[in-house]
């Protein structure tokens, strides 16, 4: 059916994050209901029912987009193929045109020609077919004898392509209206328009515009890229512009139980606090394996990248430039020919976001609250000497608040090859609480990470003398809310929970000493052993050292033997790695951007 193909028949369907308020509304309805002896219980049960809907409403959105995808995504010989098949039955008089219908009144000097505007870039809305019309009455009312209409809709759909600029064509395209009346008699009108877009002979893309419809967004339908069957946003830990991160939910959820009792809301909204750590944490170290996959694989990702742009599957900036169709303005323009610089031509977009809110303050029209992009690299380049970038996104959004503040945020991640070493680069901006990740791999000897062999901590441990300190914030945080007739209790608990903490980082110390001595004062051959394993590892590839970064630099006349000072007592320092880095940053102070 060719609605189908456009996904109409939606008009009635519930949204699916509807469904999961009204889910989470009736779960804080029956926490309310219990006694507060029951407040854990009825959080246990609101966190659950709330996952679930959520859950349930992620999936179907994600089912709705994959469906979406599927029929607007269809390689382009298909989507021609449909046309032409539309406009024979068009032709045999199987579908209803708007010409048809103006041709059919007979007026005089009136005919369906006057549907065709003839200016470039808009269609023959002669050619335009009715394809789907509802219409509802509802049972007089105020002593009324007639019925009164209710619902009133219909679907156009174009039967031929028309082209918009360039090379840039119209393949498919669909407009829905509905015209709805409530009970109280107030009328509302909504809708949508969608279709398939090609750019040139071989990449296509899906567009669906909603219009006064809740819930419902703007979506830029995409090819999914995938590399080895991984999504590749998932890839450079960039969430695709309708999923759910664990934290969002969290959040939402937050802003949504302010109605529970205390302990139910505070044992809910730990529980989802946690959650979101725990799916924080994997992420992170998902993160690091993708982007510190060894050089093969890389090189493989890049590869099948190249691959799919040149077959057509991802939009590449090369080809909208191109399907513009602008004298003097080709793909040839975004490659700058500069050592060091990309091809910009070759970079893709492979994740889209808009979202617009309610209109407000009287106006009719929605706010733009959210706009964002993704774009990848699809082929390596080379900064200098033998260091290559080969792997690149760019993630960038721009969020409104309620008071209409913007904000501007994003990503840079990827992954750098020195000769064959690979690290990774995550490089956020304007994200409190992220940090700049220099990610080195993990260089272990006989299992053990071998920071700790020399007691270097992580870049994320924390130094028992801060656990200490924090405990006692916290600790005269409390007692300062006491009553000055509980002041001495107070004390006396905050004493012993500093000193509880103070002791635990004096064990904590003592303990991490004993180690120390254990691994430097180890038998001779297991030294020797350890040095033998990290000189191997630093052969293959394994370990960042001094003299791979000075050789890939590629500076005539440099390289890594003047790190070798051939005196004697002194070491090769060509052959020392870089095993830990820490790079923080804190939020601009006084006036201050950066």
């Amino acid at each position: 059916d060719v609605n189908a193909l456009f996904g109409v028949g939606s008009r009635v369907s519930v949204d699916p994050k509807e469904a999961a308020k009204n889910a989470l509304a009736t779960v804080q309805g029956a926490a309310q209901s219990l006694s507060s002896l029951d407040a854990k219980a009825a959080a246990a049960s609101a966190g659950a029912a709330v996952a679930k809907a959520i859950d349930k409403a992620v999936n179907s959105k994600d089912a709705q987009l994959q469906q979406l995808r599927s029929q607007l995504l269809a390689p382009l010989n298909e989507l021609q193929a449909r046309a032409n098949e539309l406009l024979s039955q068009a032709q045999n008089g199987s579908v209803l045109l708007l010409g048809t219908i103006v041709d059919s009144l007979g007026i005089d000097g009136v005919s369906s020609s006057i549907l065709n505007p003839g200016v470039a870039g808009l269609p023959n809305f002669a050619a335009f077919g009715i394809t789907d019309l509802k219409i509802e009455f509802a049972p007089p009312t105020n002593g009324s004898k007639f019925s009164r209409l209710t619902t009133l809709g219909a679907t156009v759909v174009a039967t031929q392509a028309w082209t918009l600029v360039g090379s840039i064509q119209v393949t498919s395209f669909a407009l829905s209206v509905l015209m709805s009346t409530d009970a109280a008699g107030n009328r509302k009108f909504s809708g949508y328009l969608q279709g398939s877009v090609a750019l040139g002979q071989g990449f296509v893309f899906g567009m669906y515009v909603p219009f006064n419809q809740p819930g419902q967004q703007i979506e830029l339908v995409l090819p999914q890229v995938t590399v080895a069957g991984v999504d590749v946003n998932a890839l450079f830990g960039v969430s695709s512009g309708t999923s759910m991160s664990v934290s969002d939910i969290a959040g939402k959820v937050s802003e949504s139980v302010q109605t529970l009792g205390e302990d139910a809301k505070s044992a809910l909204l730990t529980q989802l606090q946690q959650s979101a750590e725990q799916a924080k944490a994997l992420a992170k170290q998902q993160l690091r394996s993708n982007l510190l996959a060894p050089l093969s694989e890389l090189q493989a990702r890049a590869n099948d990248l190249l691959a799919q742009v040149n077959n057509g599957s991802i939009l590449v900036l090369g080809t909208v430039v191109d399907s513009l169709g602008i004298s003097g303005f080709t793909s040839a323009t975004l490659n700058p020919g500069v050592a060091g610089l990309p091809n910009f031509a070759m970079f893709g977009l492979t994740d889209y976001k808009m979202e617009f809110a309610a209109p407000t303050n009287g106006s009719k029209f929605s706010r733009l609250t959210t706009l964002g992009a993704t774009v990848i690299a699809t082929q390596a380049w080379t900064l200098t000497g033998s260091i290559q970038v080969t792997s690149f996104a760019l993630s960038v959004l721009m969020s409104t608040d309620t008071a209409g503040n913007r904000k501007f945020s994003g990503s840079v991640s990827g992954s750098v090859a020195l000769g064959k070493f690979v690290f990774g680069l995550v490089v956020p901006f304007n994200q409190p609480g992220k940090n700049l990740e220099f990610m080195l791999p993990q260089v272990t000897v006989g299992g053990v990470d071998v920071n700790a062999l020399f007691g270097v901590g992580s870049r994320v441990s924390v130094d028992p003398k801060e656990a200490a300190k924090n405990a006692l914030a916290t600790v005269q945080g409390a007692a300062q809310s006491l009553s000055s007739l509980d002041a001495k209790a107070a004390a006396a608990s905050a004493g012993a929970a500093v000193a509880k903490a103070i002791d635990k980082a004096v064990n904590s110390k003592d303990a991490q000493l004993q180690q120390l001595r254990s691994q430097l004062l180890a038998p001779l051959n297991e030294l020797q052993a350890r040095a033998n394993e990290l000189l191997s590892q630093a052969q293959n590839g394994s370990v960042l050292l001094l003299g791979t970064i000075v050789d890939s630099l590629g500076i005539d006349g440099v390289s890594s033997s003047i790190l070798n000072p051939g005196v004697a007592g002194l070491p090769n320092f060509a052959a020392f790695g870089i095993t830990d880095l820490k790079i923080e940053f804190a939020p601009p102070t006084n006036g201050s951007k950066f």
